[in-house]
C-alpha cells in the first residue's frame, strides 16, 4: 500500500497547519505594531539620500532567482513543472503590466528618480481619461518579473527538493491516470461572493470611518484580480498544493517585504501610496504604509502558488491526452503492437 498522502489528506492535514503558523505571526505583529501610537519619522538630509536603491534592491529577487532557475533548469523530471514555471511568471507579469500601464497612476507615486535609473514610462488616468508620459519607472517593471520569478522559483525548489511532500506520484496517480475529456478546472463562482462582501466592507469603511473623500481601489483591484480568481480554483489547485513548501515560501517573502518595503520603498520615497485610492488604514510604525500593502505580499504568494498548481494540472492533463491519443494512432496502425 502506498504511502503517498491522498490529495484530501494533504489538504486537510497541511492547510490548517500553514493557517496557523500565519496567525501565530501576524495576530502579535498586529498588536505589537498598535503599540505605536505617536510614529516617528524619517529626517532626510541629503537630497539624494539613496541612489539607485531602487534599482539596486532588485537584487532582492535577481540573485535567488537566478540560482534557482538554473537549478530548475537542469532538474531532470521537472519537465511539466517547468512548463507550469514559466506560465505563472507570464501570468504574474501580465497581471503587473495592468496595473502599471493602467492603474498606477491612481494608485502610486514616485517621487524620488534619484533611486532609479531614470528610464520612466507611460501610465493611463482615468481622471482624465489620458496617458501620463514620464510616470512608471523602468523598475517597476523588473519587480513583477523578477519578484514573480522569486516566488515561484522558490516554491518549485522547496516542493520538489528541499521538503518533497508527495514528490512525482499524487500527481500522476490522480490526476495524469483519470484523464477527464474536459480540463480538470473547477470552479466554485459561490465563494466569489466572499469577495464581494469584503469589498463592499472596505467601500463602507471608506465611507463611515475616513473623513477625506476617496475610494478604496487598490483593495477593489487585489480582491478582483488576486482574491477572488484563485479561491475559485482553489478546488482544483488546493488538494496539491504543499504546504510545507508554501510556508517556507510566503514566510521569505515576508522578511523581503519589510527589509524592501517597509523599510526602504515607502519611508525613502521609492514609490509611495495615494491616500485616496486606499481603505484608509494605515501602519503608523511602518512610514504610513497602508494595510492595502502588507494585503498585496500576502495574496502575492497565495496566488502565485494557486496559479502555479492550476497551470501544472492542466499541463499534465494536456500531455496524457496527448500520450493517450498517440498511442490510440499507433495502434490502429500496427494493430499487433
Amino acid at each position: 500500500m502506498s504511502d503517498t498522502p491522498t490529495r484530501h489528506e494533504n489538504l486537510k492535514k497541511g492547510l490548517p497547519v500553514a493557517l496557523a503558523g500565519f496567525l501565530a505571526i501576524l495576530v502579535p505583529a498586529m498588536l505589537t505594531l498598535n503599540t505605536v501610537k505617536s510614529p516617528g519619522t524619517l529626517t532626510i538630509t541629503s537630497a539624494n539620500p539613496t541612489p539607485l536603491g531602487y534599482t539596486i534592491s532588485l537584487s532582492l529577487f535577481i540573485v535567488p532567482s537566478a540560482l534557482l532557475l538554473f537549478w530548475l533548469l537542469r532538474h531532470p523530471e521537472a519537465r511539466i513543472e517547468r512548463k507550469a514555471f514559466f506560465a505563472t511568471i507570464t501570468a504574474i507579469f501580465f497581471v503587473g503590466c495592468v496595473l502599471d500601464f493602467f492603474f498606477a497612476y491612481s494608485f502610486f507615486y514616485y517621487s524620488n528618480q534619484a533611486a532609479t535609473l531614470g528610464i520612466r514610462l507611460p501610465a493611463f488616468s482615468f481622471g482624465d481619461w489620458s496617458w501620463h508620459r514620464d510616470n512608471l519607472p523602468i523598475e517597476e517593471f523588473g519587480f513583477y518579473s523578477f519578484g514573480g520569478f522569486f516566488m515561484t522559483a522558490l516554491y518549485v525548489w522547496a516542493d520538489l527538493s528541499w521538503m518533497p511532500q508527495r514528490k512525482f506520484a499524487l500527481m500522476h496517480s490522480e490526476v495524469a491516470t483519470e484523464v477527464p475529456k474536459k480540463f480538470p478546472y473547477k470552479f466554485d463562482w459561490r465563494v466569489a461572493a466572499v469577495g464581494i462582501v469584503l469589498i463592499v466592507c472596505a467601500i463602507a469603511y471608506r465611507k463611515l470611518f475616513v473623513s477625506e473623500p476617496g475610494f478604496p481601489g487598490y483593495f477593489v483591484f487585489l480582491m478582483c484580480i488576486g482574491f477572488i480568481p484563485t479561491v475559485m480554483l482553489f478546488e482544483t489547485a488546493g488538494p496539491l498544493v504543499n504546504w510545507q513548501a508554501f510556508t517556507l515560501m510566503f514566510t521569505v517573502l515576508q522578511l523581503v517585504s519589510l527589509i524592501w518595503e517597509a523599510t526602504l520603498g515607502v519611508p525613502y520615497n521609492w514609490w509611495n501610496y495615494h491616500h485616496g485610492q486606499m481603505i484608509g488604514i494605515f501602519i503608523g510604525a511602518w512610514a504610513q504604509l497602508p494595510v492595502e500593502s502588507v494585503l498585496m505580499w500576502i495574496l502575492g504568494g497565495w496566488a502565485t502558488v494557486i496559479a502555479y498548481e492550476s497551470f501544472r494540472v492542466g499541463f499534465y492533463w494536456m500531455e496524457q491526452r496527448e500520450f493517450i491519443a498517440t498511442s490510440a494512432a499507433r495502434s490502429t496502425l500496427d494493430p499487433g503492437a
